[in-house]
């Protein structure tokens, strides 16, 4: 491989990295907003996510790219689910502890 090539390369997954932490940041504050909602389980995402592999007709399988929106949905589910636990905490602690008591 080229020289060029390997360039190339490094700069396409450096900006499928940031892409996916773009992602993983808007789920969460999706979450942030409306933590009674976890984005990543809406059922028309997956109408979209097959509506868009069955328009897919570059190099990349279809099976694979099906396997990837998967891995980013688990990923993205967990930075939403984070926020959610930690909206959980501050819930019980405030609960447990009286008005105007220690923190």
């Amino acid at each position: 491989m080229s020289f060029a090539s390997r360039h190339q390369l490094t700069a396409l997954d450096r900006a499928l990295v940031h892409l996916l932490d773009e992602r993983a940041r808007l789920t969460r504050e999706w979450a942030e907003r409306d933590s009674t909602q976890d984005p990543t389980r809406d059922p028309i995402w997956g109408a979209f996510v097959d509506d868009l592999l069955a328009r897919s007709d570059g190099d990349f399988p279809a099976v694979r790219l099906r396997e990837v929106f998967a891995a980013v949905d688990a990923g993205c589910g967990e930075a939403a689910r984070s926020v959610a636990g930690r909206a959980a905490a501050r819930g019980a602690g405030s609960a447990a502890r009286p008005e105007g008591g220690p923190r």
